[in-house]
């Protein structure tokens, strides 16, 4: 018989972290209430101030640098920067080339953001996988965090598929 983890206190550095797009990453599935993860991640709220309007929190997994960002209470994003396994891979710390041969695909955007304050720290190149739900953050060539969701749309046509 399996053991029930949803009550266990734990932290996520025990889990494996691999991605199913558009369904999950490692133990927390997309469109899942936060509550189901919150012992067993060890999960932290964080708060930050409001900016332009927008209040913003979110989960920090406790283990391991992962957020876990909600839409009324359900995972909505999962953000790494330490593990995220494709094809038997951790793709944070990959090539541009070594992501596009993992993923076995091109990026649908590409775009470059300077968030450095002295000019001294080179750009980071950002990435967009629509159909995949996927963000990849690049600095200095090499993945630095990659921020995963589920494509809303696919879920619809799924839903009305089954219907």
């Amino acid at each position: 018989m399996a053991e029930d983890l949803s009550t266990q206190e734990t932290d996520g550095a025990g889990f494996l972290w691999d991605w199913v797009p558009n369904e999950r990453l490692g133990p927390v599935s997309f469109g899942a209430p936060i509550s189901d993860y919150t012992s067993m991640l060890g999960l932290e709220l964080e708060h930050y101030e409001e900016v332009a309007g927008y209040k913003e929190s979110h989960f920090k997994v406790s283990g391991v640098d992962i957020d876990i960002y909600i839409q009324d209470s359900l995972v909505d994003t999962i953000i790494s920067r330490e593990v995220f396994m494709w094809n038997d891979a951790n793709v944070i710390e990959s090539t541009m080339e070594e992501l596009t041969r993992i993923l076995g695909t091109e990026p649908d955007e590409k775009d470059e953001l300077d968030l450095s304050v002295d000019d001294e720290t080179a750009p980071y190149q950002v990435l967009d996988y629509h159909d995949l739900g996927l963000q990849v953050w690049l600095l200095n060539g090499k993945v630095e965090s990659i921020s995963c969701s589920h494509d809303a749309e696919t879920e619809v046509e799924l839903e009305t598929e089954t219907d």
